[in-house]
């Protein structure tokens, strides 16, 4: 017989875990349901611009913001299973979500699978993953020290990798498709006044 519960979220990034955090809070018995590691996309980010309210040094990693809130929905009762969701499935007035090891029903499943990075679909960049293609600054900016590095984006994401990689590399050259960024003014101006980015 599968367990039950009143809600169960799928996804442990950010969004997930404060949902189930706030629904367990309400008295509700929640489980999240993750196939990798916690936290989602923000545990790439050495430093998250701005903190999270309530850092207290003014400054916050992103793996540090998503032990936070795992532990904030964990005191809060939500249970944490980690194995890939096979499936959802109607059963009455309930949904059943099936897994390798068994299955789990709900009156309610929230779905927060969370993003996925955009890929450029342009040839050899899923040759080149990993071997100088890379989609975290953060992890592997330190291995280009002294090279020049080409950014793809003029959002948010995109210009916090090209200050990262400014600390590294000798050059960062900025590539976008628009005439002006659409990140934020802070960041803009942050990249405008680096003497690296280009």
């Amino acid at each position: 017989m599968a367990t039950d519960y009143d809600v169960i979220v799928i996804g442990e990034g950010v969004a997930g875990l404060t949902a189930a955090g706030e629904l367990a809070g309400t008295g509700l018995k929640v489980a999240t349901i993750e196939a990798q590691l916690f936290g989602g996309l923000v545990i790439n980010m050495n430093e998250l611009d701005p903190a999270p309210a309530g850092s207290e040094s003014g400054t916050m990693g992103g793996a540090e913001y998503a032990s936070a809130v795992v532990e904030a929905a964990a005191n809060a009762g939500v249970t944490s299973i980690n194995e890939p969701v096979n499936g959802i499935e109607s059963v009455g007035d309930k949904k059943k979500v099936v897994m390798g090891s068994g299955a789990y029903t709900a009156k309610q499943v929230v779905i927060a699978s969370g993003a996925r990075l955009k890929k450029l679909g342009v040839p050899g960049e899923a040759e080149f993953e990993g071997k100088g293609v890379s989609q975290c600054a953060d992890c592997d900016g330190p291995m280009y020290q002294n090279e020049v590095a080409v950014v793809v984006g003029g959002g948010d994401s995109a210009l916090q990798e090209c200050m990262v990689l400014a600390q590294y590399c000798k050059e960062v050259r900025l590539v976008h498709r628009d005439s002006a960024f659409s990140g934020s003014n802070h960041l803009q101006q942050a990249v405008n006044a680096e003497p690296k980015i280009i």
